[in-house]
């Protein structure tokens, strides 16, 4: 008896899960949004006198924002990286985030690629090519080709318009200075005639301003990659105080 209730308890879980299993399944079709499949010709567009392959095409159709692998690991910029980041820790801290350092490097192997061999010697023939120029288009998520002498041509013609005129960059320095002494006296006045206080004139710029490289508290030894060599030297660094 109890092996026969044991078996209907079986049945009737394995059913149950199939039939969650399937609700699951038809859910995700129906709420998720299907990924958008674009064609490379739709996104690429080729204005140059030169034709472009279809691996090529392949390529630069995955967007500007499409961050390729390296094929290997920057061993000597991490170091140096490194190094000037961990200047001011006492030499004994120094020698032990170099150790782990050099044993995270020791046992790191390159990211899988994600892009073909083909595809990345389709892109560096084009880099090497300097009779072309590669750009965003201004709207839509689209990449442009153009020679480079009628993008040459294009710029000159813009900047040869009345919206336009060539400053020394002596005349730029004096208009700057011209500029923050008036700044200085506008808010002077300011305050003299109540205007405004010196608590409301410190809501007129950012709360967080970009880190200066002078700044020690901001040194910045590398970004780190998720998952990455670079993420686990960053977990060496952070404990010790360095800003990765």
């Amino acid at each position: 008896f109890d092996r026969i209730n044991t078996q209907t308890a079986l049945n009737t879980f394995e059913s149950k899960t199939e039939t969650q299993k399937r609700k699951l399944a038809h859910l995700i079709t129906q709420q998720l949004p299907k990924p958008r499949t674009l064609k490379p010709t739709t996104v690429v567009h080729n204005f140059s006198d030169t034709p472009i392959s279809t691996i090529a095409t392949q390529a630069l159709a995955k967007g500007f924002n499409y961050s390729v692998t390296p094929n290997h690991i920057p061993i000597e910029t991490i170091i140096c990286q490194t190094e000037e980041a961990i200047s001011h820790l006492p030499s004994e801290d120094a020698e032990i985030v170099r150790q782990d350092v050099a044993r995270v490097l020791r046992n790191s192997k390159p990211p899988t690629p994600n892009i073909s061999q083909s595809e990345r010697k389709a892109l560096k023939e084009l880099q090497a090519n300097p009779d072309l120029v590669i750009l965003p288009a201004d709207k839509g998520n689209a990449t442009v080709i153009l020679n480079t002498s009628s993008y040459i041509d294009k710029l000159s013609n813009l900047i040869n318009t009345p919206d336009y005129k060539s400053i020394r960059l002596s005349d730029d320095a004096s208009r700057s200075t011209e500029l923050s002494s008036l700044k200085q006296a506008l808010i002077q006045n300011s305050y003299r005639e109540n205007h405004i206080d010196r608590s409301i004139h410190k809501l007129q710029y950012p709360a967080q301003s970009q880190p200066k490289e002078s700044d020690p508290d901001h040194t910045k030894a590398f970004l780190p990659n998720i998952k990455g060599v670079t993420d686990k030297i960053d977990r060496i660094l952070k404990p010790r105080g360095i800003k990765t």
